[in-house]
């Protein structure tokens, strides 16, 4: 796509949607959707640890969790982000789900490296009432790694596994990062795993990171 999207509902349901263009065309969407398929959008890179991708909107950050291959790419973001309009995606009979985790459980971790190069992203939503492994990123695993990124306001909710940043690492690290949006798990679950910047860590290493915002169970 080489002209500027806007409309009201996005849903890339199959195929490949690549955009990697130092000039990207606008893309706007009140309600945003991958339920198939791969969604590449980048500033520049090839997704190496080298050359990773410049991630410069929300758009793209959210493709980065759509394929096995993307998520296990390398990442940089270019620019703060702006998530706020995330509150209004995934609409489900009526019921905002919001930004769709980035690794959503165990059979599709994020495996690759992110940077967010000391950038914020702002405002992010996320509802996985019903589900587990919510967070920015939900499930990380064989070293992942997450770095030099903020998240500010927001709100992440889910059943189990929760946490402002990620839900569980499996394997990985967390360095210079940070949340201040509040996280609340809504389930019964003695194992339940809530915090405002990890759920759960089982193998790994969080270094110079801290959360802010308030870690709520209802149940």
């Amino acid at each position: 796509a080489t002209a500027a999207v806007q409309v009201g509902k996005f849903n890339l349901l199959g195929g490949s949607w690549v955009q990697v263009n130092a000039n990207l065309p606008t893309f706007s969407a009140t309600d945003f959707r991958i339920a198939g398929g791969s969604f590449l959008r980048a500033k520049s890179g090839t997704g190496t640890s080298l050359d990773p991708y410049m991630i410069a909107d929300v758009y793209g950050l959210q493709g980065i969790g759509s394929s096995y291959t993307l998520r296990g790419k390398s990442y940089k973001l270019a620019n703060t982000i702006d998530a706020t309009g995330t509150s209004s995606w995934n609409n489900q009979l009526g019921t905002y789900r919001g930004f769709a985790p980035i690794g959503g459980g165990e059979a599709s971790p994020f495996t690759g490296h992110f940077d967010g190069g000391g950038y914020t992203i702002n405002g992010l939503t996320l509802d996985q009432s019903g589900g587990s492994y919510a967070g920015l990123f939900g499930y990380a695993s064989s070293g992942a790694t997450i770095a030099n990124v903020g998240l500010t306001g927001g709100s992440i909710k889910a059943d189990a596994y929760v946490g402002g940043l990620v839900g569980f690492i499996q394997s990985g690290s967390i360095t210079n990062s940070y949340t201040t949006g509040n996280v609340t798990a809504r389930h019964w679950y003695l194992d339940t795993y809530v915090g405002g910047l990890v759920g759960k860590m089982e193998v790994g290493s969080i270094t110079n990171s801290y959360a802010t915002g308030s870690v709520t169970n209802t149940y």
